[in-house]
Parts: structure tokens; sequence; C-alpha cells
């Protein structure tokens, strides 16, 4: 199934995700601009935003994404050396945009007319 059918379901049948979008990148890394991964709230994904470890610290984010609603803009470093690089070979720096995705809830209201109350 195509992801964007993924979060039509999602949206559809009421229930959430995370959507996790490769939005910037430079030389050398495994994800390319435009790549996505959806995160559901028990742990699946659907999708890549380009494997490795890089992936899995995006999914831990998406889940608390989902916890907190709010979206939120990771960037990663990819190599061994740097301070704040997360020891990977590839190189490179990474940013994914990690928003949550909702589906809606629909509300049924019975009795919203005129309610007569005896006195």
């Amino acid at each position: 199934m195509e992801i964007f059918e993924e979060i039509a379901q999602v949206v559809r049948e009421g229930s959430e995700a995370a959507l996790a979008t490769v939005v910037g990148g430079e030389r050398g890394t495994p994800g390319r601009m435009g790549f996505r991964m959806l995160v559901y709230p028990y742990g699946k994904i659907s999708g890549t935003v380009g494997g490795g470890l890089p992936e899995a610290k995006v999914r831990e984010e998406a889940l608390r994404c989902l916890r907190d609603k709010r979206a939120r803009l990771l960037e990663f470093t990819l190599d061994e050396e740097s301070a704040d690089g997360i020891g990977v070979l590839c190189g490179g720096k990474v940013k994914i945009f990690v928003e949550p995705i909702e589906g809606v809830q629909t509300v049924y209201v019975f009795g919203g007319g005129h309610i007569a109350v005896p006195l």
C-alpha cells in the first residue's frame, strides 16, 4: 500500500500515526529528500527515511511525537567523529520533520433538539 493511502486510512479510521519526512540532507546521506516513513503507536513502521540507526532514532522520536501531539524537526550528523555524530559511517547531515497524523473522530449527537422536562 502506498504511504499516502495509509495516511488516508489512518484519517478515515480515526486512528493515529506519525509521519516522518526527510526535508534536508547533504553528501552521502542514505535518506533522500522526500523519503517518508509512517510510525504507528504500537511501533510498526511503513516506508523508510534511510534505514539503520537514524531510522531507529526517528522511530523513537515519532512515538514521542504521538504521545505529546507535537511536531518536531530532527537533525542528525551521520559520522563517528563529531560531537553530535550518531556513530554511522555514511557521512553528512540529514533533517527529518516528524508530525502527528490524527484521524477524524465522528461524533453523533442524539436528542439535540427540544427536550421536555416535566414540572
